[in-house]
């Protein structure tokens, strides 16, 4: 080698050691800097013996950082629920403290007891009401909180798109200038770290996928697959809601590039993030437990009602509680009465909902009605006899119909306050009669055991698709109500197979039960169509009777309903809680805990105003422990007192509040393995890069004694030469 060689060999490695110090102390300096890479320099060999730093590359890995991307928006989201379920915990607490609306319940039923074995001590009537109104000011202050937190979630929801924007708009800067620098040979890995950052952070609000092109480009998907750059930052919108209280069950949506993503009628949903928790917590978890609350404050308003005291028959009014949700007349208007136009054999039926029970309702005409009272008592009798989906009956006493002697006007008013806030009258239907449509089944009997109905004959060709039949089988006694709606037209076989099942499925009038299988077997010849019934109970004394058959053609007639008609809505509820209040007359005088009139005389139950009377204290007290329905999707347990329901929507708070910590555990702990699996792969290590120092110095000495000693040739053979 000579010299010459030797000191542009030593020269080149200078540089490129200068440029490898300078990436190496870059290093050391962002060890801490959360997202840094380690960066290292490409050195290779040139024509003629030199070397220099073709290119700076970072450590990647492409599935680890895909994963810490999910992980970050599971740890958003979870997070997100947890912080709004924190404050449905304040309204609660613990299960076993006492500011529960569960244990204010308790509290004020404790008071009641404490009164009812002091009835005329006016102290402890006013502990009665105090206790009342703590109670009612904390339902207010639970909804409050509801309120807020949707309030809350909405405008974070909002934040959130612009945050959206703000980060795709710097992806978008960002990859501009990686693809430039990438294609000019620049180094990009310190702009390519502050990418990785942004989209990060990005995940912070929703799942983010990454993939990657040519040139160091990418282009990044929400975890539903809408594009969120592409070449282009798409455009993230929010429709910010204007009005959430109670009464709106969900608030604007969310859109991504024009795909609706989070919200109702989501058609690409995102699957995780900040997002996902927002709506969660706006939409789903505040409304459920919102409804909860109105649900303890419905079972307040029914349980403290006041009935009439002198037996005028008067409905139920609002008593210690009311609110200005509860209007004063609970009466249904369902229609104007048309005399004439129900006529013998036509069958009434409409569906009705009382709290949180739906119930079928039928009647059969068995002759036309003659007045309005007449036909007041069928739609009576279908209340009152109506049955639930598991066979119970409604009852009398609860429902009350009555019909205007002079307009026809039709109402229906539920008994209790509290009660007809979930009151709703729907799909009212008739059907006149068609003897032609039984089948050949008729009323037959009573015969007695060996039970054998006979004397009737099926005829296919009456019956059609839609046609309905029914009919009361009496056994052993009972009273049954048995129906079928055919789907064709039957065969002698099917014709039995459908009546066999209405008769085992037929439900006892009052009582409700179902007959059942093995009591009654139907048969049909299917050569001369002969129909028989027979009794399967030998030796039971079983008599069998058939009455009241009714064939209807397919297809309801609006003109046989006589007036009645669909539209009988329930009275809102939501946000009942926030409206509760206790009554002024009581706050006035807290005695009329005891003696009642809360809404006038009528309402007395203590008219002497008799010191010792407790009567009406412990039928209160009674009233609280009442089990009664609650709605269903309240998500706490629908059965049980007002007292057990608050229990249980305790329960949920806390319970949902400690799954959704555990969550937050989990994803932070796999968060944080994540971003040490990345640190490891990826990060940069001090104890490498200073070894990598050191062995950059012995080099950068190699080459400068390399210098020196050239150098020190070159002199002397310059003094060679002299």
């Amino acid at each position: 080698m000579s010299l010459t060689s030797a000191l542009r060999t030593a020269t080149s490695s200078l540089r490129a050691l200068q440029t490898q110090t300078a990436i190496t102390s870059a290093n050391i300096a962002n060890a801490q800097t959360v997202g840094a890479t380690r960066k290292q320099a490409n050195v290779v060999s040139t024509i003629g013996g030199g070397v220099e730093v073709r290119s700076i590359t970072q450590t990647t890995n492409a599935g680890v950082f895909g994963k810490l991307l999910l992980t970050t928006a599971a740890v958003s989201q979870t997070t997100t629920i947890a912080d709004g379920l924190e404050q449905f915990y304040y309204t609660v607490g613990d299960t076993a403290g006492g500011s529960s609306p569960a244990a204010l319940i308790a509290s004020l039923a404790d008071a009641l007891a404490d009164l009812s074995a002091s009835p005329g001590n006016y102290d402890l009537a006013r502990v009665a009401q105090m206790a009342a109104q703590t109670l009612a000011s904390k339902l207010n202050d639970a909804s409050d909180t509801v309120l807020e937190t949707r309030l809350s979630a909405d405008k974070a929801l909002a934040d959130s798109a612009d945050a959206m924007n703000s980060l795709l708009s710097k992806i978008e800067l960002l990859n501009r200038q990686i693809i430039s620098g990438t294609v000019s040979g620049a180094d990009v890995t310190g702009l390519v770290d502050q990418r990785a950052n942004a989209i990060v952070e990005l995940s912070e609000y929703t799942g983010v996928v990454v993939r990657t092109r040519e040139n160091n480009d990418v282009f990044l998907y929400t975890d539903s697959g809408v594009a969120l750059f592409e070449t282009n930052a798409r455009k993230v919108e929010f429709t910010k809601t204007n009005v959430l209280d109670a009464t709106v069950a969900t608030g604007g949506v969310m859109r991504i590039d024009g795909v609706v993503v989070a919200g109702e009628n989501a058609t690409m949903p995102l699957v995780s993030g900040k997002v996902v928790g927002l709506m969660a917590l706006r939409d789903e978890i505040a409304p459920t437990y919102q409804a909860q609350l109105d649900e303890i404050a419905r079972g307040l308003v029914a349980a403290f009602a006041e009935a009439d005291g002198d037996g005028s028959d008067l409905s139920d009014m609002t008593g210690l509680f009311g609110s200005s949700k509860v209007p004063p007349t609970p009466t249904a208007a369902l229609g104007t009465f048309v005399d004439g136009a129900v006529e013998a054999g036509d069958a009434l039926t409409f569906t009705f909902t009382y709290g949180d029970e739906t119930y079928t309702a039928r009647h059969v005409f068995t002759t036309a009605p003659a007045d309005a009272d007449a036909y007041k008592a069928g739609v009576q009798a279908a209340i009152d006899t109506a049955f639930s989906a598991d066979g119970v009956v409604f009852g009398a006493g609860r429902v009350a119909v009555d019909i205007d002697s002079a307009s026809g006007a039709i109402t229906m008013t539920p008994r209790g306050a509290g009660a007809y806030m979930a009151f709703a009258v729907t799909d009212v239907a008739a059907r006149a009669s068609d003897a032609d449509k039984d089948g050949g089944l008729a009323a037959a009997g009573p015969v007695t055991e060996p039970a054998l109905l006979t004397g009737l004959t099926f005829d296919a060709g009456t019956i059609g698709a839609g046609d309905v039949v029914t009919f009361d089988i009496v056994y052993a006694g009972t009273t049954y109500r048995a129906a079928h709606t055919f789907t064709g037209t039957p065969t002698a076989a099917s014709f039995a197979a459908d009546m066999k099942a209405a008769i085992d499925a037929a439900k006892a009038v009052p009582a409700g039960t179902a007959l059942g299988s093995g009591k009654v077997a139907f048969a049909v010849d299917a050569g001369t169509g002969a129909i028989t019934l027979s009794s399967l109970a030998t030796g039971s004394g079983a008599t069998i009777e058939i009455r009241n058959v009714t064939g209807s053609p397919a297809g309801d007639d609006p003109s046989r309903t006589g007036g009645l008609a669909t539209g009988a809505a329930p009275i809102s509820i939501k946000g009942l809680a926030g409206s509760l209040t206790v009554s002024a007359a009581v706050a006035g005088n807290p005695q009329l805990i005891r003696d009642g009139g809360i809404n006038g005389s009528q309402y007395l139950s203590n008219p002497t105003m008799a010191d010792g009377f407790n009567g009406r204290i412990n039928a209160l007290l009674a009233a609280l422990g009442t089990s009664r329905g609650f709605s269903g999707e309240a998500g706490a347990d629908p059965t049980g007192s007002v007292l057990d329901f608050a229990t249980s929507s305790v329960s949920w708070v806390n319970e949902a509040r400690s799954l959704t910590n555990r969550s937050v555990e989990f994803q932070t702990t796999l968060l944080s393995a994540t971003q040490a699996t990345l640190s490891s792969e990826t990060g940069i290590n001090m104890d490498e890069e200073l070894t990598r120092l050191i062995e950059i110095e012995r080099s950068y000495q190699a080459s400068a004694k390399l210098i020196s000693t050239v150098d020190a040739m070159y002199q002397q053979l310059f003094q060679n030469f002299g």
